[in-house]
């Protein structure tokens, strides 16, 4: 075989026109891969392309807090397997975080340590170092439960701090109660919270909260004071001081949707102008539905009354998930029932700002795959259109990540049901997204591949039309550098551009070659000289444009004369004969015979530096058949010769 010397650059990268994220592997970076499980991850945006994530994690036996940073090229920037940020004694269970908007990040926990369960903050700066007090400040230690919901417990105050909200079991039925914490880590309300609506009667929980614009905070619940075994969903603002600004003629809030039967599980956003935009899941027809509803900064609902129909077919509808569109109105995403007993699918709507659907009725199917899609997530592209991503048993055997992008016009633009964001070994699951800033988004989830459970993450590209080039990689062997690539484009690749250039000077088209969606595209460059390095890049052309690969450089190995064994040897008829010059110049390769009698002349001529094969069909240099017998080849160039012995048998 011959000698391969190579000098490899390879690596996974998705191409936007503006943005490259050059780190990111298949099936996702790991952010955390220690012993024990790694759990329920969340993320927060840091501003510049990246996010943080937090989760809940076993390695010291009961559940601590941890957390890492990731920039916008997949690169870990905290401790390897993530900075610890609650090690007390007893379990912490990660629950909520949001970027404090000065490069940090606050989040927040349930916290055992005391015998029940309390909430305790942090705040992480830049480099991942806590900035409050060790393992966190209390929010929360009143008696009794206090519990939060992963669907938003936690809003920036817009100075720095956060306001934090709660279902509290201090007193009997349960309340919703609120604090804010400055950035010094300094409770600004009263001590462990203001009960957001105090004196209603009946149960309330499951409190979800945004920033109202001016550091105080609208806060939306479930609340069972108007029903016997249902909910209502009920709103309330509280000023920066935490004073109630809704008050109904009481300090109760608003009904939001007070319609029969019950009403579960909101998700809010702000709506940019004081209020916000509600989504729930509503029993009101006896099955399980979508609604969503718009509030104004003074509490007025301003669409149709107890809300307008997202999703009212038949089938179960739940797990809904908001998102602004970034034009006042909403992105809203769902597992649907409607297509099986037994299974979900997912499907997606868009609302303006009025309320009106803008998308098909009951919204655009996302993914509709065999098997189970479940616990969809949602965030902007900044233009109107959505990213999507889900856990998916569609591999009947475990779950997957899985994701899909969604124009503004309600159009799936990916692979019908999405493409895999990770779909290897084990289980993928519990995801989490947040967009990235420059019309992407980022996922993460938990990831049993290794056996137990740990943190993977990864980037989803902006741009369905964007060429994806997977791998791009340059080796040397014998004076030719070969390139290799990988890559897809959901216009169709419509071509390939090769450029070269000497290491760190300009680059040059030197080749085009045409390539297929999803085919691998391969090219050799003799036109090399051994010992010179050489920098190559390929621009891969759709109809969106062209897009490029980061440079790779490689340097040709130096060369010997090298006259290596034939093959087949024995032979018969034919042999082949490979042999390997380090110059341009003449080649000499003749046959001999056992009394060192010339019988044929393979070759006499000039030839390039390189790898050459040649090939003798057992013939003379009169064209006549030879004898079996002991043969012998000779290869002589640059005044050195090489000789090999060969069988010829019959």
């Amino acid at each position: 075989m011959p000698h391969h010397h190579a000098l490899r650059a390879s690596f996974w990268l998705w191409l936007l026109p503006t943005v490259t994220h050059a780190e990111w592997m298949p099936n996702g970076i790991p952010l955390c891969h220690r012993d024990a499980n790694q759990y329920v991850p969340f993320m927060a945006s840091d501003g510049a392309g990246g996010f943080v994530v937090v989760w809940q994690d076993f390695r010291n036996g009961d559940g601590d807090v941890y957390a890492q940073k990731v920039n916008a090229s997949g690169d870990v920037q905290w401790t390897a397997d993530g900075v610890a940020v609650c090690t007390a004694a007893a379990a912490q269970s990660a629950n909520g975080l949001v970027a404090d908007g000065t490069g940090g990040t606050i989040l927040v926990w349930v916290d055992a340590r005391s015998g029940s369960y309390d909430l305790y903050a942090q705040r992480l700066g830049t480099n991942g170092v806590p900035q409050w007090s060790a393992n966190g400040v209390a929010v929360c230690t009143a008696t009794g439960n206090q519990s939060i919901t992963f669907r938003g417990c936690i809003a920036a105050d817009g100075a720095g701090g956060a306001i934090v909200v709660w279902t509290d079991l201090r007193t009997a039925p349960a309340r919703i109660y609120a604090q804010r914490i400055n950035g010094q880590g300094v409770a600004q309300w009263t001590a462990n919270g203001v009960p957001v609506s105090p004196s209603a009667t009946g149960a309330q929980s499951d409190a979800v909260v945004v920033p109202d614009g001016a550091s105080g905070a609208l806060i939306a619940w479930h609340d069972s004071r108007a029903q016997i075994g249902g909910n209502d969903i009920y709103a309330q603002r509280l000023n920066a001081a935490g004073t109630a600004q809704w008050m109904n003629g009481a300090d109760n809030g608003i009904a939001v949707c007070a319609v029969a039967q019950s009403q579960d599980r909101p998700v809010i956003v702000s709506d940019r102008a004081g209020g916000f935009i509600a989504a729930w899941e509503d029993a009101r027809d006896f099955g399980r539905d979508i609604f969503a509803q718009r509030v104004n900064a003074a509490g007025a609902r301003l669409w149709t009354a107890n809300g307008v129909g997202v999703a009212t077919g038949s089938g179960l509808q739940n797990q809904v998930r908001i998102a602004e569109d970034g034009a006042g109105g909403v992105l809203l995403v769902w597992q649907d029932g409607r297509n099986t007993a037994v299974d979900y699918d997912v499907y997606a709507q868009r609302l303006n700002s009025s309320g009106t659907p803008l998308w098909a009725a009951n919204g655009v199917p996302v993914c509709v795959n065999a098997l189970r899609q479940e616990e969809p997530k949602i965030v902007t592209d900044g233009a109107g259109g959505a990213f999507v991503s889900w856990f998916d048993q569609r591999n009947a055997l475990n779950w997957d990540t899985y994701s899909q992008y969604v124009n503004s016009s309600g159009k799936p633009l990916w692979t019908l049901d999405g493409v895999a964001t990770s779909a290897t070994d084990g289980d993928q699951v519990v995801t989490t997204l947040v967009p990235d800033g420059t019309g992407g988004a980022l996922c993460a989830w938990s990831d049993s591949r290794g056996g137990d459970y740990d943190v993977y993450a990864q980037f989803v590209t902006g741009s369905p039309n964007a060429v994806a080039i997977m791998s791009f990689e340059a080796t040397t062997h014998d004076g030719v550098v070969e390139l290799r690539s990988r890559f897809r484009s959901d216009l169709g690749v419509q071509g390939v551009n090769i450029y070269r250039g000497a290491k760190g000077g300009p680059l040059a088209p030197i080749a085009r070659g045409g390539a297929g969606e999803g085919r691998e595209f391969g090219y050799e460059d003799a036109t090399v000289q051994p010992g010179e390095w050489y920098d190559y890049q390929i621009g891969v052309s759709d109809a969106d444009g062209e897009f490029f690969s980061p440079i790779v450089s490689v340097r040709v190995d130096e060369m010997t004369l090298r006259l290596e064994q034939n093959r087949p040897n024995p032979f018969n008829p034919s042999t082949t004969i490979r042999f390997v010059i380090p110059k341009q110049g003449h080649v000499l390769l003749a046959i001999y015979d056992a009394n060192g009698a010339i019988v044929r002349t393979i070759l006499d001529a000039d030839n390039p530096h390189g790898a050459h094969e040649v090939q003798w069909d057992g013939r003379d240099d009169r064209g006549t058949v030879v004898g079996s017998g002991v043969y012998f080849y000779r290869l002589t160039a640059e005044s050195r010769s090489e000789t090999k012995k060969m069988i010829l048998v019959k």
